[in-house]
């Protein structure tokens, strides 16, 4: 045997020596990200107007608007007001006489809003990822009688689960 095949054998032994003895390990990376919904309500005013006879019915609207940053499940419920009573909403003025009225998911045929107890509902669906507009529908019942002039209210809290 050549001197250059002994050297260039001697060679490729030593270059290959190290992939003799290598090893390998493993280990998986996850990745990962939480989206999160970032939501928040607003509710107009309610007003019936000014009114000289409470024998017919008066009705109103306003709007409640949700505004999400993403898409997931929204329920927006209204307390009872001042009477703490869903089925007998009242506004009262300084002197505590009331006037009734009641909230409504529709403008005819539709359910009492509340807090989805008993009878009552709530606006429930699912986030867009902008703003959505739902429509309170009021209603003064007619044939309520004389009442003494003057300011009457009541204060609803719309209150949004997201």
């Amino acid at each position: 045997m050549s001197v250059f095949t002994r050297t260039a054998l001697a060679a490729a032994l030593l270059a290959a020596a190290p992939m003799a003895f290598a090893a390998t390990d493993t280990d998986t990376m996850n990745v990962s990200i939480q989206i999160e919904n970032e939501c928040s309500v607003a509710a107009e005013d309610m007003s019936f107007g000014t009114q000289t006879d409470l024998s017919a019915d008066i009705t109103s609207t306003a709007d409640v608007t949700v505004d999400c940053t993403n898409q997931g499940s929204i329920e927006v419920a209204f307390s009872a007001g001042g009477s703490s009573d869903f089925t007998n909403r009242t506004m009262e003025n300084a002197d505590g006489v009331t006037i009734d009225y009641q909230l409504y998911n529709a403008a005819t045929g539709g359910a009492v809003l509340g807090d989805g107890s008993g009878t009552t509902t709530t606006f429930a669906g699912t986030s867009t990822g902008g703003a959505q507009t739902f429509t309170v529908y009021g209603e003064v019942p007619g044939g309520q009688g004389a009442k003494p002039v003057g300011n009457y209210s009541d204060a609803i809290t719309a209150t949004l689960t997201y």
